[in-house]
């Protein structure tokens, strides 16, 4: 029973206290109104004066008793409003949160390729660079020795074909006399 009481006394004190919004422009200027106002919610709250009983008895319940149906559909439709609300603004959220983070990520990688780097650093990436392209270029040495003849003739012609387009675009490979 204790629960019941808690949880009336809370729904009359909502309701008090909506309806004290709007009457406290009207009623305010009245003497004693915040005396009146707190010796009711002290007979509402004291169990021995069963005021929270009385009170949701005789005016809230055969109100709520009444528009029983209404109150539940439009709780239903407030509720269902309130879950597209709270989906939009989460997608919302979502996109925002994905750009930003796109912005920083472009902003830090914009900032880190123009940096400078100290000479050494630099001379080291130009070395392995130098490295990486004559192992290349004596691997391609090492295919043309061990090709047969033909092939090497094959690629040759290849590489002729590909310079007489590109020769007007100014990307033609040199060729190398042996």
């Amino acid at each position: 029973m204790g629960s019941f009481l808690s949880r009336t006394l809370l729904v009359l004190v909502a309701v008090f206290t909506v309806g004290e919004r709007v009457g406290d422009t009207f009623i305010s200027w009245l003497p004693m109104y915040s005396e009146a106002k707190l010796a009711f919610f002290i007979y509402l709250w004291y169990p021995q004066t069963k005021g929270t009983t009385y009170v949701y008895n005789v005016l809230l319940r055969p109100y709520v008793a009444k528009h029983e149906k209404e109150i539940d559909l439009n709780l239903l439709k407030l509720r269902i409003k309130a879950r597209e609300i709270g989906l939009l603004f989460w997608e919302k959220a979502a996109i925002y949160g994905q750009t930003r983070f796109l912005e920083i990520l472009q902003y830090f990688s914009s900032h880190s390729a123009s940096l400078p780097q100290s000479d050494q650093r630099r001379q080291q990436q130009e070395a392995t660079e130098e490295a990486g392209h004559l192992q290349t270029k004596s691997k391609a040495a090492a295919k043309m020795e061990t090709m047969p003849v033909s092939s090497s003739f094959h690629c040759g012609n290849l590489i002729n074909s590909y310079n007489q387009k590109a020769v007007s675009s100014g990307q033609a490979i040199p060729q190398s006399r042996s």
